[in-house]
């Protein structure tokens, strides 16, 4: 057998078996303690794919200098459409880890993007991530994006 045929068919083994453990993991709820690293990667795979939202969600960033909270554009550090932005929000690749991990996440996002914001300007003094998330519409992603329907899901304030 040739150099070439062994590793065609190594990866393709490689492949099955992480794709064999993500399946344990998702629908059997079976976690391997001596494969746990093969395990949450074959999750983080396969999260994006692996429910409909009925929802939308979206993120709002605010800087504060003194007492005024001030939009910082989301661009500025999700320079995405809003499909992918909402799937990157969402961080689904942490389900696996639980809520509480994505929760640190987010925390460690919004330290992030504090320290970056203060290096482009010093005078601000803390920085506030909002998540928000309204019902979806055939008529457009932000068409019920209004008072009413949008709930707050998550607010995390980072101050100097």
């Amino acid at each position: 057998m040739s150099l070439t045929r062994i590793i065609q068919l190594s990866i393709v083994t490689v492949y099955f078996t992480i794709t064999f453990f993500g399946v344990l993991l998702e629908f059997l709820n079976i976690r391997p303690p001596i494969l746990e690293p093969l395990v949450v990667f074959a999750t983080q795979m396969m999260s994006p794919y692996e429910k409909y939202n009925t929802f939308a969600t979206d993120i709002l960033l605010e800087s504060r200098t003194n007492t005024d909270w001030i939009p910082i554009p989301v661009d500025r550090y999700l320079p995405f459409s809003s499909c992918e932005r909402q799937v990157r929000v969402g961080l689904f690749s942490f389900n696996s880890r639980g809520d509480q991990y994505k929760n640190m996440m987010y925390h460690t996002w919004a330290s992030k993007i504090l320290l970056m914001e203060t290096q482009r300007d010093s005078s601000i003094n803390a920085v506030r991530l909002r998540l928000q998330q309204w019902p979806l519409s055939p008529e457009g992603y932000r068409h019920l994006n209004t008072p009413e329907l949008t709930q707050e899901t998550l607010t995390i304030t980072k101050e100097i």
